[in-house]
């Protein structure tokens, strides 16, 4: 793969001793020392001779690092004090440019993956940078030719990688009662939807279904998440449903004329409550209102109720419905949900009971990077998913972040480029593919 020189025994090319010092010895500069970055060309070395394209190839890798504007200083750092090992390395096993499964690429991809979530300017004295230095610092000390020293190097990174993982998971076990509440909210919806769709299949006046399936879809979801599935108010703007088709029936019995009476001025003030909450305009509110006096004096007539015509064909409401679920589903809603002192921020589609269930992008123990509602980004750790698969908890507590994010919104943040797994990239590879091509060699 690649067309790289065959393996090089260490002693066959001892004028790169005197131009690269340090390449053949066990002394390490000081690991605050920023190496040189390496190239065939001004060592004197030919640069299509096997020792000249490992010296330029690997320049250029370690280059393509430490220009990368999105990698921390400190990690370019860490990586840079490997630069004449990994040379070392390359001049006795080619593989390390061709194969994904090398212990030494791997190492710079696991030091990598230990410091993501880290912001950008994070100092070089962070304990986690200190500890890898000191790993980096054995590393060289300790490397006379055999890989063994990279696994052993590479045990300790995932020693980290592990234990702060498990830091991350105590930082995010207090928010998982407050994932599990938004669960239990979005059953809650998904009940509301389904007990609402059963009401418009009944042939209901056009004014009326249209209110249901427009207005009132808009407001049981704010209702919900204001004061959760098991208040008296998300009862009471559910129940308001019946009892505005109960008004417009027939009342022949004294009795039910006086319960109408009586109930119809609650019915009202719960009705023009959500109105407002959506903005309803006045005039539309009043239309609506009138509509409904209509009904409701007819009911007292023993008119019929409704004509069939104006109801809307169940293909029609088909279509209307398809519309509006696409519609809410790509919708990004932002939210907060507060426990204590802890802080949930939410990223949410308009009606979580239209939304379908999606395949996570990721496990647990990813490190996604997002995108926030105010336009950002930022990459947090992928603790754990709802019950339900629903939605993902990310949390990074590094920036102080702690978002429950719905599938919907993050498979298509990836799906637009807006968000990715950073755990699945490759530091390493992406800089080698950037030496192929500039070497010609892609």
């Amino acid at each position: 793969q690649g067309g790289y020189a065959p393996a090089l025994p260490l002693d066959t090319s001892p004028r790169l001793e005197a131009l690269i010092p340090g390449l053949f010895s066990n002394e390490v500069a000081a690991s605050a020392e920023k190496p040189r970055s390496l190239n065939a060309a001004a060592l004197g070395v030919p640069a299509t001779a096997p020792e000249g394209l490992a010296i330029d190839t690997l320049g250029i890798i370690f280059e393509a690092i430490s220009t990368d504007p999105a990698l921390p200083d400190a990690l370019k750092s860490v990586i840079s004090g490997l630069q004449i090992t990994l040379l070392k390395v390359a001049m006795q096993d080619a593989a390390l440019f061709s194969d994904a499964a090398h212990p030494a690429r791997r190492l710079i991809d696991r030091m990598a993956l230990a410091m993501l979530g880290l912001p950008i300017d994070v100092p070089a004295s962070h304990p986690l940078c200190q500890q890898l230095l000191e790993i980096a610092s054995q590393l060289r000390s300790r490397f006379t030719g055999a890989l063994g020293v990279f696994e052993v190097a590479l045990m300790q990174v995932d020693t980290l990688i592990a234990e702060r993982n498990d830091e991350l998971g105590r930082f995010a076990e207090p928010y998982l009662p407050m994932l599990e509440q938004l669960e239990r909210r979005d059953l809650a919806a998904i009940k509301s939807k389904i007990a609402l769709d059963n009401v418009l299949e009944r042939g209901l006046p056009a004014p009326v279904h249209d209110f249901f399936d427009h207005t009132w879809r808009q407001v049981l979801p704010l209702i919900l998440a204001e004061y959760g599935p098991n208040s008296t108010q998300w009862e009471a703007y559910n129940r308001v449903i019946e009892d505005l088709l109960w008004t417009f029936q027939p009342k022949q019995a004294a009795d039910d004329r006086k319960a109408l009476a009586q109930r119809l001025p609650e019915i009202l003030k719960l009705l023009k409550a959500g109105m407002e909450r959506v903005g309803m305009s006045a005039e539309a509110q009043a239309a609506f209102l009138d509509t409904s006096f209509a009904l409701q004096t007819q009911a007292l007539r023993t008119a019929p109720v409704a004509n069939p015509g104006e109801i809307p064909s169940r293909n029609e409401r088909t279509s209307i419905e398809a519309n509006r679920q696409q519609r809410t589903i790509t919708k990004l809603v932002a939210g907060e949900l507060r426990s204590g002192n802890r802080l949930l921020r939410t990223l949410d589609v308009a009606s979580p009971a239209d939304a379908p269930t999606q395949p996570l992008p990721g496990q647990p123990g990813d490190w996604l990077e997002v995108r926030l509602a105010e336009g950002e980004s930022a990459v947090a750790y992928f603790c754990s998913s709802s019950p339900s698969g629903r939605r993902v908890f990310l949390c990074n507590p590094e920036i102080g972040l702690a978002l429950a994010m719905h599938t919907v919104i993050l498979n298509k943040q990836l799906q637009d480029g807006l968000a990715r797994n950073c755990s699945a990239i490759s530091l390493f590879h992406n800089a080698a593919e950037r030496a192929l091509q500039r070497t010609g060699k892609a």
